[in-house]
């Protein structure tokens, strides 16, 4: 009887503890599908899936070693690193296509008046946030010739100085406002 007690605390002893590492893989397998549904869940990828991407890179970054092993999580893994790629390709296409729209209102350079110093500033500033990739994109590189022709003429406009000797040399030019004058009398 006493040997059977003992045999009975043993298999208690031994059955909770496989309980036990079976609730611990239950959660990983738990965790590691959610990171795989995560990944299903970003179907065709949209400019809007930026958090979704995060949000499932958290979710692998949580999974234990045993599961990044997983066949299922390291296809997941594998699925997720082309959406991003896809995401950032879109990002960079946007970014580029802003640069572009705002380029094709820039004036050619022999056009250029002060009044065109925001728009020049615009397309300054976006294209100096765009990424490597953005700046690959087709008409990327033209648009920008385009842009710092632009910004040559309007400092050209800005630092020109013309000295005029007399109020009948300002009579003559009065109509002209796009110099910078200096009377010299």
């Amino acid at each position: 009887m006493k040997r059977c007690k003992w045999l009975i605390a043993v298999l208690a002893l031994v059955l909770s503890l496989g309980l036990a590492a079976c609730g611990q893989n239950a959660t990983q397998s738990t965790k590691a599908t959610e990171f795989v549904t995560a990944v299903e869940a970003i179907e065709e990828v949209t400019l809007t899936d930026g958090q979704a991407i995060s949000g499932a890179y958290k979710l692998y970054d949580d999974l234990t070693d045993a599961d990044k092993q997983k066949s299922e999580v390291v296809s997941a893994k594998t699925n997720l690193d082309s959406k991003k790629a896809q995401y950032d390709a879109l990002v960079a296409n946007e970014a580029a296509t802003n640069f572009l729209t705002v380029c094709g209102e820039l004036p050619n350079a022999d056009s250029v008046t002060r009044e065109d110093r925001a728009i020049i500033e615009m397309a300054e500033a976006l294209y100096e946030s765009l990424g490597t990739a953005a700046r690959q994109v087709d008409g990327v590189a033209a648009a920008y010739e385009k842009l710092t022709a632009a910004r040559t003429a309007l400092d050209a406009l800005i630092n020109k100085v013309e000295y005029i000797a007399s109020a009948d040399d300002f009579m003559a030019i009065s109509e002209d406002l796009t110099g910078n004058y200096e009377l010299t009398c």
